[in-house]
């Protein structure tokens, strides 16, 4: 063959992929635009014939309902460096008095555990918990540890908790966050705030794109979603659940989180939605009442969301989302199929729109 006739074949073949690329970029185009009318026109129906704003609470209306006891529920695994000053800030911040938090750190992570124990002597309302194994584990393995000795603590204190909420070691808490799940818990079986990435300096490129990336989950699709299916999936902060739901959802050995996901958040939401569970994803701000002139008036301030610090290395952020995508849609497409009606399968089918082969799963992969 000649080299002319080479570089006939190569074009021919460049041109091949070029189109086949190409028309994956156009469904996916197509894909995302519907994502896009539909959240723009349930948007202006709501608002031209329904008369609806932007939702938008008091903090007067969020403390006319009694509090009910929460447990938070919260994995470290060597955090020693924050965790004691996530623990502090938050509590010193959250406008919630019927609250405990559970802390779930391991035998071989001594700085952790001292660190929680410093903040429980000062606060008797966070509770140092110890997993049985070795860590690190994995998220779903501590926390169902975690889970397990808040039973032990109910019954060995006469507590009930009516809500339990999940929170990470960096996450910065809304003030009035418990309170909007106190307000919507049991209602509701599952609320779901949104998540919010904290701003890093602009050359901070992989901390950075979080900020879009979420702008556009917890602003549209989240959105959209719930309207669509009714079933959302959790997010692992920002969460709060009913009793009745981790009863339902968890297994008779109290294994409430599948220690076979890397996505046990995700995967706890959408057995919730299977189970027939309500759910509801909540974007609300929150309005200060304050008297001007003998007049009340509404101030109104940033959404009742959680702060979080993402990744800002290149490979940190690689490892998150590959821990994101094998959970989400290779895990969740061989652990939940493809059940529901349309919408739902519509909704499973963006989920997996970034799947390739299915690597071989390990039990107790790492954090």
């Amino acid at each position: 063959m000649t080299v002319p006739d080479l570089l006939a074949t190569f074009l021919w073949a460049t041109k091949g992929v070029l189109i086949v690329v190409s028309a994956c970029f156009l469904i996916s185009g197509c894909d995302d635009f519907f994502v896009d009318l539909y959240h723009a026109v349930r948007t202006m129906c709501q608002r031209v014939f329904e008369g609806r704003r932007p939702e938008a609470v008091t903090t007067t209306q969020l403390s006319d309902a009694p509090e009910q006891p929460i447990a938070v529920m919260i994995p470290a695994w060597d955090e020693g460096s924050i965790i004691r000053q996530m623990l502090e800030t938050n509590l010193a911040r959250v406008d919630y008095g019927n609250l405990h938090i559970f802390v779930g750190t391991y035998p071989n992570d001594p700085a952790t555990q001292r660190e929680v124990e410093i903040v429980s002597r000062h606060y008797p309302n966070v509770h140092r918990i110890i997993c049985p194994h070795i860590g690190p584990t994995n998220k779903s393995d501590c926390l169902n540890s975690v889970y397990r000795e808040i039973l032990a603590h109910e019954k060995a204190h006469g507590i009930r908790f009516e809500v339990f909420a999940l929170n990470d070691s960096e996450d910065v808490i809304h003030p009035q966050c418990f309170k909007l799940f106190n307000r919507l818990v049991p209602r509701f079986d599952m609320v779901q705030i949104p998540v919010i990435p904290l701003e890093a300096p602009w050359w901070h490129f992989t901390a950075g794109h979080y900020l879009d990336e979420f702008a556009e989950i917890h602003g549209k699709e989240m959105v959209v979603r719930q309207s669509l299916t009714g079933t959302i999936p959790a997010a692992g902060v920002g969460c709060a659940f009913s009793r009745r739901a981790l009863a339902l959802a968890a297994t008779d050995a109290d294994e409430l989180f599948s220690t076979d996901s890397l996505a046990e958040d995700y995967d706890l939401g959408m057995r919730l939605g299977a189970l027939g569970l309500k759910q509801a994803f909540v974007r609300t701000a929150i309005r200060t009442e304050r008297a001007i002139s003998g007049a009340r008036s509404d101030a109104s301030s940033a959404y009742i969301a959680i702060g979080e610090y993402f990744p800002s290395s290149f490979s940190a952020a690689v490892r998150q989302k590959a821990r994101w995508i094998i959970g989400i849609a290779f895990q969740g497409w061989r652990k939940l199929g493809w059940r529901g009606n349309l919408r739902m399968k519509y909704a499973l089918l963006r989920d997996r729109r970034a799947s390739s082969r299915m690597p071989p799963l390990r039990s107790g992969m790492a954090w």
